[in-house]
């Protein structure tokens, strides 16, 4: 995978095919494979734009990639480390998972199926690559 910005290689994979075996279904791994590189490298970022109980608008649709049954952390930013005069980011931390239920172009409607505390408008999501 190259980076279309920088042309720095990204990602490589390697499968060896099996000469006996359907073209088809290596195809399909490989399908599989570069799709779950791009998900890890490139996860889709967005925003809850609404809770309703635990039901929740997020600013992503089906013109961002969006569809029925993608799942996405709610991430919130972790308490940084000040060092030698600077700030040290920590690692996201996610505190909610949520399933996606219907997609419009530009919105999507997720059900929540796990949370540490209650969602809020402007929360930060982020696709989740498994």
């Amino acid at each position: 995978m190259v980076d279309t910005e920088t042309s720095g290689i990204v990602q490589t994979a390697v499968r060896t095919m099996d000469p006996a075996g359907s073209v088809d279904e290596d195809l399909f791994r490989i399908n599989r494979d570069i799709l779950r590189m791009v998900m890890e490298k490139y996860p889709l970022r967005g925003f809850v734009a609404r809770v309703d109980g635990e039901e929740v608008l997020v600013n992503l649709g089906a013109k961002q990639g969006v569809v029925k049954g993608t799942r996405f952390d709610v991430i919130e930013e972790g308490a940084g480390i000040a060092y030698k005069g600077k700030q040290l980011a920590a690692a996201p931390k996610a505190v909610a998972q949520m399933e996606i239920v219907s997609v419009e172009p530009e919105f999507a409607r997720a059900k929540v199926t796990r949370k540490d505390r209650p969602l809020k408008q402007d929360d930060k999501v982020q696709e989740r690559a498994n």
